[in-house]
């Protein structure tokens, strides 16, 4: 059974206090793997988590990049109502682009670690 986005956002922000700045529709909107933003950074919380049980080095260094990128968007989160459209799409545009990449990063080291002899 799929859960509702309400019930994705509840578990994220209860289990990791992930608050990036994506606005309601791009959350309901799915990307073209299939998962909406917050399935996507529920993905990456997991993946985190994954990667203390297999390398306690990296993932100190990306739960750091991880906690640093959730901080500056809960500061951008926190006045992102009050800028014009432009800076809101691109400062938008900005944190996916930071959400993505830290994600990838971090899927990378789950597989380098769970593949390297």
């Amino acid at each position: 059974m799929q859960k509702s986005l309400d019930d994705i956002q509840k578990n994220l922000t209860e289990n990791s206090s992930v608050n990036l700045p994506i606005s309601h529709s791009r959350l309901r909107n799915q990307s073209i793997e299939g998962q909406s933003e917050i399935e996507r950074m529920e993905r990456c919380k997991h993946e985190l988590d994954a990667l203390k049980k297999i390398n306690q080095n990296v993932y100190a260094k990306r739960k750091g990049q991880f906690d640093l990128l959730v901080s500056e968007a809960s500061v951008y989160n926190s006045v992102r109502s009050d800028v014009g459209s432009l800076t809101r799409n691109t400062v938008d545009a900005f944190y996916r682009y930071k959400s993505d990449k830290l994600c990838a990063d971090i899927a990378n080291d789950v597989l380098n670690g769970l593949t390297k002899p």
